[in-house]
């Protein structure tokens, strides 16, 4: 169980601090994202889909009609960071037509959802 955390954590720092001049993430790893991915894990769903909408994967052409089959597959399933992302397609209008509405939509739902744990920390 540690070294999938680890895993994850890394993968995760990968393409958290990634950009145009940072290595790609290498094909082995993009393999077992992609294996998670296809096996339904919400997080790896998540992981693939910013390989396809930042390029920073060994492999994985940008693509953001991919990009955003892979978030809506990861935001059904309840991950905030892919309902984020989604929603910033639809901002940007990046590969779908630009929706300034959409996006409010999935942060009504994390508002919601996320409120009464707020209202704890904080209180």
């Amino acid at each position: 169980m540690l070294k999938k955390i680890l895993y994850v954590l890394g993968v995760t720092l990968l393409l958290a601090f990634s950009n145009a001049q940072a290595a790609k993430i290498d094909a082995a790893h993009v393999a077992r994202v992609k294996d998670g991915a296809e096996r339904g894990d919400a997080f790896a769903q998540c992981i693939l889909a910013d390989c396809y909408d930042f390029a920073d994967c060994e492999g994985i052409p940008h693509d953001y009609t991919e990009a955003r089959k892979w978030y809506e597959k990861a935001a059904t399933q309840g991950k905030d960071t892919a309902q984020f992302n989604l929603g910033l397609m639809y901002y940007k209008g990046k590969g779908v037509p630009q929706d300034y509405a959409k996006p409010w939509n999935g942060g009504k739902k994390l508002q919601r959802k996320d409120t009464p744990k707020l209202k704890q920390t904080w209180a």
